[in-house]
């Protein structure tokens, strides 16, 4: 599979060993998306002290959607993984996914939506060519750490790695 229209969000950690605590304005990210024509987003994650947690408040009020994208980078190492795998990437990424809770205080409504990706030869019902957004594949991207919408209601199409914890639905 190729990955295209994929941004990256880059999370500047401080080297020290202590919780790191990131901002996220998803309004900016939206901006983003128009701006650079992406239409998913990768995470990386970088000078991160190993073991430590991670915690990311996202602003942004209201119903938002977010596309995970299909890549995780700690400290230049990709953690990347896809879903049924074992072995190393699937240490790797439960390893940084159980350090990672993000917090949406204030949106209303998440829906966490099927990823992008272009299948090189057909198959899985998809094909060769086409966007695997809306199949049984864009479920497969890997979205890292617990959430937090105490506020709102929840909608998933991706693989979550950690506990939901949604006041609504």
């Amino acid at each position: 599979m190729s990955i295209r229209d994929e941004g990256r969000i880059v999370f500047q950690g401080t080297g020290n060993p202590e919780k790191q605590v990131f901002s996220l304005d998803l309004d900016a990210l939206k901006a983003a998306e128009a701006a650079y024509g992406v239409n998913q987003w990768s995470l990386d994650f970088r000078n991160l002290p190993d073991g430590q947690a991670i915690v990311i408040n996202v602003s942004g009020s209201g119903k938002r959607t977010w596309s995970p994208g299909w890549r995780v980078w700690v400290n230049g190492e990709n953690r990347s993984t896809t879903i049924n795998t074992r072995g190393d990437s699937w240490s790797g990424f439960r390893d940084v996914a159980s350090r990672i809770m993000w917090n949406y205080p204030d949106a209303s409504y998440l829906k966490l939506d099927y990823s992008h990706g272009t299948l090189q030869r057909s198959g899985y019902g998809v094909t060769a060519g086409d966007d695997v957004h809306g199949t049984m594949l864009g479920k497969g991207s890997l979205f890292p750490g617990s959430i937090l919408l105490p506020n709102g209601s929840m909608t998933d199409y991706a693989d979550t790695n950690g506990r939901l914890l949604i006041g609504g639905n």
